[in-house]
Order: structure tokens, then C-alpha cells, then sequence
């Protein structure tokens, strides 16, 4: 577990966002930007951040698609290939389509970045204090019931 924990500290994915900014090594990066979470507080918000999750299933619900259909048409015209060509473009298809919405990561990476380098900038609207806001809230509304105060 403590091997797991430093390599989230050391290596992950919003260090890229400083990778390309300020032309750091993705070691100091992927800490700097850490460091900056906990101090703005964006830890639990990070922590539920689903983003990966879905870029995954996308991937690998396309990849299910492509090989459902390549093995079909394989084997309709050639039985003797059809595992190979669906293996093959289920791999084509997951990766394509992880290739099409790794923007979309990237912006939500690129997001919580610049919002933990300025929490006041005007130019956020209201979405990640009001979440963090119902976390807090959330939590608290835990800890009442656990100590049965509710």
C-alpha cells in the first residue's frame, strides 16, 4: 500500500499538465501538482474523479464492438481467421477510441490543475467549490451517524 501511495505522489496523471507548462520532469511535476491538491483540498475530489473510469469502458466497449463485428464478417468469409481478427481488432478499436477521448481526460486533468494553482481566478464558475462543499457535508453527515448523533 505505501508502494501505491508513492507512486501516486511521484507519478500521475495531472503531472503532465506541468510537464508541458513549465517543462519540469514528470517526477517533480507529479509532486508539485500533488502538494498543490492537498493544499487547496481537492484530495477527496480527485480521489472520486471518474474520468479514467469512463475513458476505459468507452475503450473497451468500442474494442467489444469492432471485434463483434470483424469476427462476424471473418467468420462469414474466412472460419479459419476469425479469433486472430477479433483479438486484433478489439485491440484496433479499444485503442482508437482511447486515442478519440484522451482530449477529453486531458482538459479534466488540465481543469483541476489550473484550479489548484488559482482557486480565486474569476475565470472558474462555482462547479468545484459547491462539490467540495457537498463532500464536506456528506462526510460530516457520516460522522454524525457513526458516533450516533443523528
Amino acid at each position: 500500500m505505501g508502494i501505491a501511495s508513492l507512486l501516486v505522489i511521484r507519478g500521475n496523471r495531472w503531472g503532465f499538465v506541468h510537464v508541458g507548462v513549465y517543462n519540469k520532469g514528470f517526477v517533480q511535476a507529479s509532486s508539485d501538482t500533488w502538494e498543490m491538491f492537498i493544499r487547496v483540498g481537492l484530495v477527496q475530489l480527485i480521489d472520486l474523479d471518474l474520468t479514467g473510469v469512463f475513458c476505459f469502458l468507452s475503450g473497451v466497449g468500442i474494442g467489444a464492438i469492432c471485434s463483434l463485428v470483424s469476427g462476424i464478417w471473418s467468420l462469414v468469409m474466412h472460419k479459419s481467421y476469425a479469433t486472430e481478427v477479433s483479438i486484433y481488432s478489439f485491440l484496433i478499436g479499444y485503442f482508437m477510441c482511447r486515442l478519440a477521448i484522451a482530449w477529453a481526460q486531458a482538459c479534466v486533468s488540465a481543469y483541476y490543475v489550473a484550479y489548484a494553482e488559482n482557486p480565486q481566478s474569476t475565470q472558474f464558475d462555482s462547479t468545484i467549490p459547491v462539490r467540495l462543499e457537498q463532500l464536506n457535508r456528506s462526510q460530516a453527515l457520516q460522522i454524525f451517524r457513526a458516533n450516533n448523533l443523528i
